[in-house]
């Protein structure tokens, strides 16, 4: 079930790259998801903030995948196609745009993507609801075929996720959520907000999940997963190590072989 982690890590800078759009969303701010302030480094990628403090830019090496955001109309309107937020990922060559559209916290709450599938380009809509807490939900999407995904919390911890996966080949997988094992007896906080939700609770964002380091897809769990079991599976672990004031500093998992996150903060 581990998959590579789309996490990016942060250099705070000041450029303003909105080209002067003052006008548009400024309460957006990443400080309110991650409450201790941005990573400065997590595998290999530099962020470029503006003088609101949002992301507007995430670049990774050696492979320049970039990812932006533009701050467009306050209001929003999917009638009249204006997005709040339009987000661009260039991975390997290939371009993605999403229009984000974002509920009354900042949070997406609908998203269209336009995508090439099987040589045919098509508009995927994604929709997503949050706790009274602003954590994520639920979330729907026809991306390349319906799929569903529910999210369990107990105490402010994802403890279990379903996707429901509808077509010609319909099927549901349940993944589990541990927060303790055998010589961990107590939980780790997650003093630095982070989350992977492909990597280690299986609900399958694709490149939306970006939007997160943005603070834009709700706030983190409380505390740090160590195990995640997807049906008759074998278990994936987690180990996290932690600076002195227990941020984390690294996460490694197994993916033909050690795959190690490192953070800078």
């Amino acid at each position: 079930m581990a998959v590579a982690a789309t996490v990016f890590g942060t250099s705070c800078s000041s450029n303003n790259d909105n080209n002067g759009r003052e006008e548009t969303l400024t309460d957006i701010h990443p400080t309110k998801v991650f409450k201790g302030g941005l990573p400065k480094k997590a595998v290999d990628a530099d962020v470029t903030t503006d003088k609101f403090g949002r992301v507007v830019k995430f670049v990774s090496a050696p492979n320049f995948n970039e990812v932006t955001f533009e701050y467009m109309d306050k209001q929003g309107s999917r009638v009249e196609k204006r997005p709040n937020v339009v987000m661009t990922v260039i991975h390997n060559g290939v371009k993605d745009t999403f229009d984000l559209y974002l509920n009354k916290d900042r949070f997406v709450s609908y998203c269209e993507h336009k995508y090439t599938h099987k040589g045919k380009t098509s508009l995927g809509a994604w929709r997503l609801s949050y706790d009274e807490e602003g954590r994520l939900l639920n979330v729907e999407t026809n991306e390349p075929e319906e799929q569903t995904t529910r999210i369990q919390y107990k105490e402010g911890d994802i403890v279990s996720t379903t996707t429901t996966t509808k077509g010609a080949h319909s099927h549901s997988t349940t993944t589990k959520i541990d927060y303790l094992r055998p010589g961990l007896s107590t939980p780790y906080e997650n003093k630095g907000c982070v989350m992977f939700f492909s990597l280690i609770f299986n609900i399958d964002l694709e490149n939306l999940e970006f939007a997160y380091w943005a603070g834009l897809l709700g706030h983190a769990t409380r505390h740090l997963p160590v195990q995640a079991k997807t049906d008759n599976d074998t278990a994936d672990q987690f180990t996290w190590s932690f600076y002195e004031n227990n941020y984390p500093k690294q996460l490694s998992y197994e993916d033909d072989g050690t795959v190690t996150v490192p953070f800078v903060w």
